[in-house]
């Protein structure tokens, strides 16, 4: 349900309409997005960053007046599999890499080496979670035949990146 409703409003931020309110909603610190149908389930702050990726320093966008015409807005989502089990750390999208390193930096905690892969719809979604399900780990237990006795993080990344096609300046915004 969350991936269906996150689809519907990235489809309404890649219209004219959709790039307009998300200009007028900008805060002086932050940007927010919320849905009316998901105000009770998600509310993620984005923040503007020097790159495309997890680090750098955020800062707010700039200028508030900026004509909608000039901006492309080009949105990407994708997702990662995690699966915690006797404290290793196994990447549910890739069955070889097991017991990955979890590192700090700059205050951003990231798991090295996990796999990120791009989704177009709710369907790839869906179809990468049954991926991670079965290369999840079971293990009998006196109770269960069947128990997973693990921990998974399933993980949809959102990076919006605004262009000005006037001045060639983007902001790229990741939650």
């Amino acid at each position: 349900l969350t991936a269906a409703e996150l689809f519907k409003r990235i489809e309404f931020l890649q219209s004219p309409e959709g790039i307009e309110q998300s200009l007028k909603e900008k805060a002086d610190s932050s940007f927010q997005i919320q849905s009316r149908a998901m105000n009770d389930q998600i509310s993620s702050t984005m923040h503007e960053v020097s790159e495309i990726g997890c680090f750098g320093n955020s800062r707010p966008p700039s200028g508030n007046s900026t004509n909608v015409s000039m901006i492309q807005r080009k949105i990407n989502i994708s997702v990662s599999y995690l699966e915690i089990y006797n404290e290793s750390v196994n990447d549910l999208l890739d069955k070889d890499k097991r017991n990955l390193d979890v590192r700090d930096h700059r205050g951003e905690t990231f798991v090295e080496g996990l796999t990120c892969k791009r989704v177009q719809s709710t369907e790839e979604v869906k179809k990468l979670i049954e991926l991670g399900e079965e290369v999840r780990i079971i293990a009998e237990t006196r109770v269960n035949s069947k128990s997973t006795r693990s921990h998974t993080v399933f993980r949809i990344n959102v990076e919006i990146d605004d262009r000005n096609t006037q001045t060639g300046r983007h902001a790229i915004r990741s939650s």
